[in-house]
């Protein structure tokens, strides 16, 4: 195996400008291809078209309206030292992001539940859950949407 590669090494450098000409060919000709590549990917989700999971999903959405829709939550994360109203607050502009946003709610006993979490520990980490109304593809959309009202689109996930 070793001498095939010393052979290959030598004639690759005996014809060098050869091998770069027809790198330069097969990248030229690769460009057009490279270019629609992003007209045949999707993002978000895990779907196949016609497949049997995809039939499940839609018996589940006509039988069972609202089984296997996609989920959504906040976690709310208080600083050390942080007091009971500035969590509270935090909630509220979750709430007021939520309402400004298509296709997600929070709906007002995981409001309550949520308030009687920061009452009960107001040091410890709040799971706001919010209820969504399209599929997991289109989740990806509303969380980033959420994310940007909240201001924390620039932000770590």
């Amino acid at each position: 195996m070793q001498s095939l590669m010393l052979r290959l090494d030598a004639g690759v450098r005996r014809r060098r400008r050869l091998v770069l000409a027809v790198w330069a060919l097969v990248l030229v000709a690769a460009v057009p291809f490279a270019a629609s590549q992003s007209d045949n990917l999707t993002g978000g989700g895990f779907a196949v078209p016609g497949s049997d999971s995809q039939a499940v999903e839609a018996a589940l959405a006509r039988d069972l309206p609202g089984a296997g829709r996609a989920s959504l939550g906040v976690v709310l994360v208080p600083r050390d030292g942080a007091e009971r109203t500035q969590t509270r607050s935090a909630l509220a502009e979750v709430g007021r992001a939520v309402a400004a946003t298509d296709h997600v709610a929070l709906d007002a006993r995981a409001r309550a539940r949520s308030l009687r979490q920061i009452d009960l520990a107001p040091a410890k980490p709040v799971l706001v859950p919010l209820a969504v109304a399209v599929d997991d593809m289109q989740s990806v959309d509303v969380a980033a949407d959420l994310r940007k009202r909240l201001g924390l689109a620039d932000r770590a996930a």
